[in-house]
């Protein structure tokens, strides 16, 4: 009996060891103890423990440290009110009739039965693996050491910190990731490093020297091949526009290794491929773009033309053209918006010629409102016809519909409207037209009487100013009157638009727009304007609901300029 009750006490003593020591509270709890007559003292086997200080009174034979001592402990007995009458003393367990009554499978039971010898596959558990360690333990200082060794920067053999480097223990994912970190710590050591053979298993590689410093003229060694410097190149942030020569001077200075521009331009195509995809393999994964599209986009239409085949069999087609219309835009546009639509073309930056062909509205406020794109081989009537036929089948115009169009006069389109939409009016933009006069009649004065002549609202004003313009150069005149008033002055427009706009900025402020997906490949280009559009969206939403007022800010602005021109005026 007294037997267990002393391995019970070890057992809880043992247990306050996760707390910090000299803890003022189970300080007090032994001396509580030992004031309790079932108290046992400590076994003398606990001298033979190295780790066990015996406690020397001489120590605490100053009076004025008793003195403290005995005023500490009469504070701690005023903090605890005990009920004398009703304390409960410590009774003796006998836990060996405890444990006949648990069973020894009960699940989750954590009393094990000793029948004889320990099971086998029973874990003998060493407490002192689990005791917090002290700050001064050999264990805490390696602990600190190791970590600090960690935050230590790891420099070269001569001395040097490198971004990418090697220790012993090191993993990698892939033979082709190590491959690429051994190249990189190739180029930042200016070092030849060649690869050996190796398997699926084993990467060897063989460091034969360091590159010697070179000019700028001159080729760099393997160190500097156009491969790792591709590599290198992915790591910086993309810069699409930077010029060779920048580069070229990076390289310089960094690594103090000279490369060529011709090895430069192929570095910065192979990291612009790793960056926006490569142009040839997007259009296998064209037909699986235009099912996504679809599929996120309810109602949208996308049409692709292909060249023809002269063997039917075969499992390939070459691209030539592409027409996209998103349902959302295309639904909004046939709610609420003018019959106007202005198109414009532009080109592609990219290795394979092509063309941007675009229609681009106006909203209620004035802001552009593109509604349809496309990618064809070139800008010239059949292009243009299949891009108009697409849209009329979205917008359902027929051929007799009284549209509206405007544009730059682009080679192909007055055919091709003409043959598709007879009946539509066609609108030339004045800019465009001053472009072409500006190559004989570079004058501001020739601008003035151009503008002046479009935006007459009526006829007979029309021809007057017409005669002050012959006045002024006959010949320039003459030059104007071969183009039909009809297409670009307001005074001859139908009306039937509800929009008096004689210049087509609405498809050069999309151009804009789109200028950096133009040298994308024919995915990335198809995204780069189709996320332009959901921003723009997002955007008009916003500044809706900033709106006050039943007009839009642009109306409220110009009723408000006209009402304050109207005040001046005097009714008779």
């Amino acid at each position: 009996m007294e037997h267990k009750s002393t391995s019970i006490f070890i057992l809880i003593s043992t247990s306050f060891s996760w707390l910090p020591s000299g803890n003022q509270e189970y300080e007090e709890d032994d001396e509580s103890q030992e004031s309790d007559p079932n108290f046992e003292e400590y076994d003398e086997s606990q001298e033979s423990d190295p780790n066990f200080e015996e406690y020397d009174e001489s120590e605490n034979s100053d009076p004025e440290y008793e003195e403290d001592e005995r005023q500490i402990e009469d504070e701690d007995h005023m903090d605890d009110i005990m009920d004398v009458d009703n304390n409960i003393h410590d009774v003796d367990v006998d836990m060996g009739d405890f444990t006949l009554n648990v069973e020894s499978d009960v699940e989750g039971s954590c009393i094990n039965v000793v029948h004889g010898n320990e099971p086998e596959d029973m874990e003998v558990i060493n407490n002192e693996e689990f005791e917090s360690l002290d700050e001064g333990s050999d264990q805490d200082r390696e602990r600190r050491a190791l970590i600090k060794n960690l935050r230590k920067e790891k420099r070269c053999s001569l001395g040097v910190v490198h971004k990418q480097s090697f220790s012993v223990g090191d993993k990698f994912n892939s033979k082709k990731e190590l491959k690429e970190a051994i190249d990189l710590h190739a180029l930042e050591s200016r070092r030849n490093i060649f690869f050996k053979k190796n398997d699926n298993v084993r990467l060897r590689a063989q460091c034969r020297g360091v590159v010697p410093v070179t000019n700028k003229g001159q080729v760099g060694s393997q160190a500097t091949t156009s491969k790792r410097k591709g590599k290198e190149l992915k790591t910086q942030k993309a810069n699409p526009d930077i010029p060779l020569r920048a580069i070229q001077d990076h390289f310089q200075k960094t690594y103090q290794v000279g490369v060529s521009m011709d090895k430069v331009f192929r570095a910065k195509d192979k990291a612009r491929k790793h960056i926006t995809g490569d142009y040839t393999k997007q259009y296998e994964l064209l037909r699986d773009y235009v099912l996504e599209l679809q599929a996120t986009n309810p109602d949208t239409t996308v049409k692709i033309d292909v060249c023809s085949e002269p063997n039917p069999d075969s499992p390939t087609r070459q691209f030539r053209r592409i027409y996209v219309c998103l349902g959302p835009l295309k639904k909004g546009f046939k709610a609420c918006l003018r019959d106007l639509l202005g198109f414009d073309g532009a080109f592609m930056k990219g290795p394979f010629p092509g063309q941007v062909l675009l229609a681009v509205g106006l909203d209620s406020n004035n802001g552009i409102y593109p509604l349809a794109y496309g990618i064809v081989e070139s800008e010239h009537t059949e292009s243009w016809k299949w891009f108009l036929d697409n849209l009329g089948d979205d917008l359902d115009l027929g051929r007799n519909s009284n549209f509206t169009f405007i544009s730059d006069r682009q080679k192909g389109l007055h055919t091709a409207v003409e043959q598709i939409f007879p009946n539509a009016e066609h609108r030339y933009c004045i800019r465009h037209i001053h472009d072409n006069m500006r190559k004989r009649w570079r004058q501001t004065e020739y601008r003035d009487h151009l503008w002046r002549c479009a935006s007459a609202t009526t006829i007979p004003e029309f021809e007057h100013l017409m005669k002050e313009f012959s006045q002024y150069e006959k010949e320039a005149c003459e030059w104007l009157k071969q183009i039909p008033p009809k297409h670009w002055a307001r005074s001859h427009f139908s009306g039937r638009a509800v929009s008096d706009v004689l210049i087509s900025n609405m498809c050069e402020v999309f151009n804009g727009k789109i200028e950096k997906g133009r040298d994308k490949p024919v995915i990335g280009c198809l995204e780069f304007i189709r996320e332009y559009l959901m921003k723009r969206i997002c955007n008009v939403m916003k500044e809706m609901k900033k709106a006050t007022g039943p007009l839009t800010p642009t109306e409220t602005d110009i009723l408000t300029a006209r009402k304050t021109v109207a005040s001046q005026y005097i009714a008779r």
